[in-house]
């Protein structure tokens, strides 16, 4: 079957959004992803399957599960007192992490396949 769908390239979303829905950019195709710092929630599997660059904006609060599963998500990403679901950034291209010392859990397989990731910094 053909995917008869027009890919979208570049996605900005504006100031003022505060939430992506559930499989809201699954497999859209894009390539370039800016989100705007009152983004607080990024629902489950939102930018799944692209071959997208995107920014995390300080004031997420949730990441749901898969959120940017087998994306070109990469370089460091810290966190910090936020809830985040299993397989988030797996196959990404993060090459670095650092959890706040107030994290207590890492869910399971949160980076699973990253093959660049290369350090580490776990909370005390």
């Amino acid at each position: 079957m053909i995917n008869s769908r027009t890919p979208i390239k570049k996605l900005v979303i504006e100031e003022g959004v505060i939430a992506i829905g559930t499989e809201a950019f699954y497999d859209a195709g894009l390539e370039e992803t800016i989100l705007p710092e009152s983004i607080e929630y990024i629902g489950e599997s939102a930018f799944a399957y692209n071959d997208t660059t995107i920014n995390l904006p300080e004031n997420l609060t949730y990441i749901g599960e898969d959120a940017f599963y087998s994306t070109n998500l990469s370089g460091e990403i810290f966190i910090k007192n936020i809830n985040i679901g299993e397989s988030a950034f797996a196959y990404t291209k993060v090459n670095k992490v650092s959890f706040a010392d107030d994290i207590e859990i890492i869910t399971t397989s949160l980076f699973r396949g990253c093959k660049e990731l290369n350090q580490v910094t776990l909370p005390k």
